[in-house]
């Protein structure tokens, strides 16, 4: 009788730190796939296709492509979130050059320029100079980027703009083609992103860009070699 008490008690105390062992893998592997599985949700019941309310603002408010406006993409895209963020869904040109201008000011008093901004730079100034956060995201896929539309966050996204064959943005031939903008919905059934292009100087609203083009043509800027053909980059951002 003994040993048949001491068996079911070596028994109870093996099975108790199996199921022990069992429940905190659980609990791990709950923690580690909780994003997954939020994101495989959110995807599954979002709409066909979505467009959030951006104010639109062009790297050249007034349609004066000279000085610090004729490569001001990076200002205009952090612009058009800030006004977002803000509930303003209209820009007038002198609002939209306030805003850059305070933009302009930062980067040259910080940097000593204000031209080409990459990711890091770029966050960093939407941290210190405006109201809403900003988070770096490389190599993202096409879900990542829909799931923070659906979530009502705008992204920046980075681009050799060469690649996105818009022939309404005049890069430089000499240029670094470096180019930013905001991408404000998706379109699953065209399979397009839609996106604030601030360098499109006929149309820039709502303008679109296949998926494929637009993840392809993803790269950030490279001070060094003043070159375009860095990693795969966007901007998630989102409320303070």
């Amino acid at each position: 009788m003994a040993k048949k008490i001491l068996f079911f008690c070596i028994f109870l105390l093996i099975s108790v730190g199996i199921t022990r062992f069992l429940l905190s893998k659980i609990e791990i592997y709950s923690t580690e796939n909780q994003a997954m599985l939020l994101n495989s949700i959110t995807s599954f019941y979002a709409p066909k296709q979505l467009i959030l309310d951006v104010p639109y603002i062009n790297e050249a408010p007034d349609g004066k492509f000279s000085g610090n406006w004729k490569n001001a993409c990076e200002e205009a895209s952090m612009a058009m979130v800030e006004k977002y963020y803000l509930g303003i869904n209209s820009v007038s040109v002198a609002e939209a050059k306030s805003v850059m201008q305070k933009l302009f000011d930062y980067q040259n008093k910080i940097y000593g320029s204000n031209h080409n901004s990459d990711a890091v730079r770029t966050a960093e100034i939407i941290k210190n100079v405006l109201s809403y956060n900003a988070e770096i995201k490389t190599d993202p896929t096409i879900r990542n980027i829909k799931n923070q539309i659906i979530n009502k966050q705008p992204v920046i996204s980075l681009h050799y703009g060469f690649d996105l064959k818009n022939p309404n943005i005049p890069f430089a031939i000499n240029g670094s083609y470096y180019h930013m903008m905001v991408v404000v919905g998706y379109d699953d059934t065209t399979r397009e992103f839609i996106v604030h292009d601030d360098g499109d100087q006929k149309n820039g609203t709502n303008y679109r860009y296949e998926y494929d083009l637009f993840m392809n043509s993803l790269h950030d800027y490279i001070y060094v070699t003043n070159t375009t053909n860095g990693p795969a980059r966007v901007i998630f951002t989102s409320k303070k």
